[in-house]
């Protein structure tokens, strides 16, 4: 029999490392992504960098897909602000629910939004979660202005965040 706060205690861990490697990874495709614009790269209009996180356990010995979280970065990362992955960094289990095991450490976002959001649809299954794949997503996205006579200019980003 599985001991659950033990298999989440175990989970949690596993899922704090997917955070770290997340922000590490969104981090160098921001910067990345930004050098892009500062240096007029003729392709790079514009960017966007996301990151997937997908659960699937062992059902009947069949692996089937319970769950998928996505995460949207712009300058979030850059700025330290990350989009709700990593605590507060003071101790307190700021994502632990009422309903959710007390752990031998603070809940990681990851594993909160595992158990709080795909609750009830989800349930005891999180206990035979088999897989979890997270995927780093970067666009880089050009952007073109076709006049009405067929002529046409790349789109550049203005200040305000508009294209001209």
């Amino acid at each position: 029999m599985i001991n659950k706060t033990d298999f989440l205690s175990n989970l949690n861990r596993a899922l704090k490392v997917i955070e770290k490697e997340i922000i590490e990874r969104a981090t160098i495709c921001l910067e990345m992504a930004e050098k892009k614009l500062k240096d007029k790269d003729p392709f790079s209009t514009e960017y966007e960098v996301d990151a997937r996180v997908e659960y699937y356990i062992n059902d009947d010995n069949e692996p089937a897909h319970t769950f998928t979280d996505s995460f949207h970065y712009e300058q979030t990362v850059i700025d330290k602000d990350y989009k709700m992955l990593f605590d507060n960094g003071n101790g307190t289990d700021l994502h632990r629910e009422g309903n959710m095991p007390l752990l031998d450490e603070p809940y990681c976002y990851l594993l909160h939004d595992l158990m709080d959001h795909s609750m009830p649809r989800l349930g005891e299954k999180v206990l035979i979660i088999e897989r979890i794949w997270a995927d780093m997503i970067y666009s880089d996205q050009k952007g073109i202005k076709v006049n009405e006579n067929g002529s046409w200019r790349g789109l550049v980003m203005a200040e305000e965040g508009s294209y001209e």
